[in-house]
């Protein structure tokens, strides 16, 4: 639905068609509030995420959009779904078990990892990384404690020093690898946890035998909404001057209920809080539950015809932890 059609609606049902009052500037940084809430409220947004496994790696980090996470999938060569489970839960099997075995389980943490430097070394020592091969570490937004994984000895370090061609590491450097030490041409990555993202985990982590590189996961969550601001900005679009020609992704069906919400918030913001606004709030309230249902039931069935990119056959069997499946449709 067009924002602009949305901003016109409200106005003239406040009474106020030429905007004088109420304008469309005005109108536009409370349709910023209602998307938001409607947004977090029914989680209408619904996206899909896929990333291929690295051996032993069970946290795969989430978009920057990320709400709530509904299904996740993994892919050996077919589809299948992963059970969810508490994050708890897996630390524990983690600790117990080790990894090294089939994905059957997911969860999603708190902080997603970001990836700061990749490369291959020019050489180093257990103690620390040198990449003379045009890297600036300085400039790359590395952070002591950050993650420093060589991937061809499967070795980690933590962080402890940066310079421009230099990484040292803290402790005794390298550990859980085949000879800890960083080679001429052995690859890395840098990585650091980011506070705002998250991530999904999956148990057990992808083992070495494993075909890393093509078996992958597919999670489907809920998205927030892109920011309107940022759109405006990118399509040099002044509100103020009533030509807001942007879509929202939002349903159809939260037409009336945008609009009562402006209204809500054009009352609330210009006149104070007041009986009005209360009733118009609660209003505004009545339309968002009417349509609620008829959203749920759209995600409710995104969510059962999903198959993590590929639709598995029906009466194609699989088998997940040992129990048995059938598709069915």
């Amino acid at each position: 639905m067009r924002a602009q059609a949305l901003l016109d609606e409200a106005a003239e049902q406040l009474g106020d068609s030429a905007k004088t009052y109420y304008t469309n500037a005005f109108l536009f940084e409370q349709l910023k509030w209602v998307v938001r809430d409607i947004v977090n409220r029914s989680r209408p947004i619904v996206r899909e995420m896929s990333a291929q496994v690295t051996t032993d790696e069970s946290d795969y980090t989430l978009p920057s959009d990320f709400l709530s996470l509904h299904i996740a999938s993994y892919n050996d060569g077919r589809w299948y779904p992963l059970e969810p489970r508490n994050l708890a839960d897996l630390e524990r099997a983690q600790y117990a078990y080790g990894g090294g075995s089939q994905p059957a389980y997911y969860d999603f943490g708190k902080n997603g990892r970001v990836e700061r430097a990749t490369g291959a070394a020019t050489g180093g020592l257990s103690t620390e990384l040198d990449d003379t091969g045009g890297v600036d570490f300085t400039t790359l937004a590395i952070s002591k404690t950050d993650i420093v994984l060589n991937d061809t000895d499967n070795s980690e370090a933590r962080v402890d020093t940066i310079a421009a061609t230099k990484i040292t590491f803290m402790g005794t450097g390298l550990f859980g690898g085949v000879d800890n030490t960083f080679a001429a041409l052995d690859t890395y990555r840098i990585l650091s946890y980011d506070a705002p993202l998250k991530s999904v985990r999956i148990w057990p982590a992808p083992g070495k035998t494993d075909t890393v590189g093509v078996e992958s996961l597919a999670v489907l969550y809920s998205a927030k909404h892109y920011d309107l601001q940022t759109k405006v900005d990118d399509l040099s679009i002044v509100p103020s001057a009533g030509n807001v020609a942007i879509d929202l992704e939002l349903d159809e069906e939260f037409y009336t209920c945008i609009v009562e919400g402006l209204i809500f918030r054009g009352i609330r913001r210009r006149r104070g809080v007041s009986t009005e606004s209360r009733l118009q709030r609660a209003e505004y309230d009545r339309r968002f539950r009417e349509v609620l249902p008829q959203v749920k039931s759209r995600i409710e069935h995104e969510i059962s015809t999903w198959g993590g990119g590929v639709k598995p056959i029906p009466g194609f069997a699989i088998t997940v932890n040992g129990a048995s499946f059938v598709v069915s449709k």
